[in-house]
């Protein structure tokens, strides 16, 4: 991730952040729905980062396809197939995103393993880091139950 990149991603979080301290500040009570809204926003914002990472790989190697063939092709798809898994809906809270999605997002590394045309593993490596972000934020709402 270029430092452009992580600057943009860490003032996201900050300010999410800064609205939370603020709104405890001044006790004022977060409803369901808005500290829902909190959480999912963050969350999003982290699930953006690590795609962000990935496309930016998939540029770089495509960039140098002399070198890396056409393995920028295969993590660019693989990243575009786990950004429409990681896609939040708007009617899903976040155990029921995360009971949809991570069943999907192992399935679909479960393909990338067994695939012959990733027999490097970049593609499947691809799906693995988002899926690391996405297993540790769930792990955080199972904490906070």
């Amino acid at each position: 991730m270029d430092v452009l990149t992580k600057l943009k991603y860490k003032i996201r979080v900050g300010i999410l952040d800064l609205l939370v301290q603020f709104l405890a500040l001044f006790k004022l009570k977060l409803g369901e729905s808005s500290s829902s809204l909190l959480l999912k926003m963050r969350f999003q914002l982290e699930i953006d980062a690590s795609l962000e990472k990935q496309f930016q790989d998939a540029a770089r190697k495509k960039n140098a396809s002399h070198h890396w063939g056409k393995i920028g092709w295969s993590v660019e798809t693989a990243a575009v197939q786990t950004a429409e898994i990681a896609a939040w809906r708007d009617s899903e809270n976040a155990a029921s995103y995360y009971d949809r999605v991570l069943p999907a997002m192992a399935g679909l590394a479960e393909r990338y393993r067994h695939d012959r045309r990733d027999d490097s593993g970049y593609a499947l490596g691809t799906v693995r880091e988002v899926e690391r972000v996405l297993i540790a934020q769930a792990a955080q709402i199972t904490k906070a139950d």
